[in-house]
């Protein structure tokens, strides 16, 4: 099938590049506090346009949280009452990991060193 349309060219694999790439740290949402886990719920549920549901996505076992979205998102997180321990966390998995992504998952692992907390 010869063509001069450029959609219909398969595109070589060196020539797709892709828009962004995350690092990501999936752990558990003990590192959360009872009133971090209600906080993120009712942010992750908002209903209006550039919300917090825009970076602050409920997977059903936990929460996704998506550091990108700001240039300063510990600030936001604080701003909006995200408790110390878990923007510790969030802090250390940025500064020393280069993590855009949380998700705080119920089956997600322990990382030691940081809070903990049973509720």
């Amino acid at each position: 099938m010869a063509t001069g349309h450029p959609v219909l060219h398969p595109v070589a694999k060196h020539d797709v590049q892709p828009e962004e790439i995350y690092r990501y740290v999936v752990c558990s949402t003990a590192h959360l506090t009872e009133r971090d886990g209600e906080l993120l719920h009712r942010l992750c549920h908002q209903r209006c346009e550039w919300g917090d549901a825009e970076w602050i996505h409920f997977t059903g076992v936990g929460y996704l949280i998506r550091l990108s979205a700001f240039n300063y998102p510990l600030l936001v997180l604080k701003r909006r009452g995200l408790s110390r321990s878990a923007r510790r966390l969030i802090c250390v998995l940025m500064t020393r990991f280069g993590v855009s992504l949380v998700h705080f998952d119920c089956c997600g692992e322990v990382l030691s060193g940081f809070e903990i907390h049973d509720w």
